[in-house]
């Protein structure tokens, strides 16, 4: 009797363990393919130009994050502003939306994901890319 107890729950345990596993297992792949409103609104601008490139300058006033026609970050922004474009484009990067065609890294492309990404999220957010992005990052 003790032996099959035992065998039972240690199965009851690794099932247990099991489950565990896979509910956190969705929960992280979950949040992981949500991107931040300021990754959308760039890739959904970059998408929607003839070229599907964001382009990075850096100069002595500062740097600038251009998707389309619009520069995204504020011209005079400081660090802080400056390291929310980089990430952004760190995110987009890691998602794998967007690739770096340069070897500076000043000039990425919107990848096929990317392009269908955008489309969807369009299409929920509604943007119109002549007008400012500044009005949809401050919403």
């Amino acid at each position: 009797w003790e032996r099959n107890r035992d065998e039972f729950l240690y199965n009851v345990q690794e099932l247990i363990n099991t489950i565990s596993e896979n509910n956190v297992d969705e929960e992280e792949s979950q949040e992981q393919t949500r991107i931040t409103k300021d990754a959308a609104v760039l890739l959904i601008y970059a998408a929607i130009s003839d070229t599907g490139e964001i382009v990075i300058t850096r100069s002595l006033s500062g740097m600038s994050v251009a998707g389309g026609q619009w520069n995204f970050v504020d011209p005079e922004g400081n660090a802080r502003e400056e390291a929310r474009w980089e990430a952004v484009i760190e995110e987009l990067e890691a998602f794998g939306l967007i690739e770096a065609v340069s070897y500076k890294r000043q000039i990425f492309k919107v990848t096929h994901s990317g392009f269908t990404i955008a489309d969807d999220l369009n299409g929920e957010l509604h943007i119109d890319c002549n007008n400012s992005p500044d009005v949809y990052l401050h919403e």
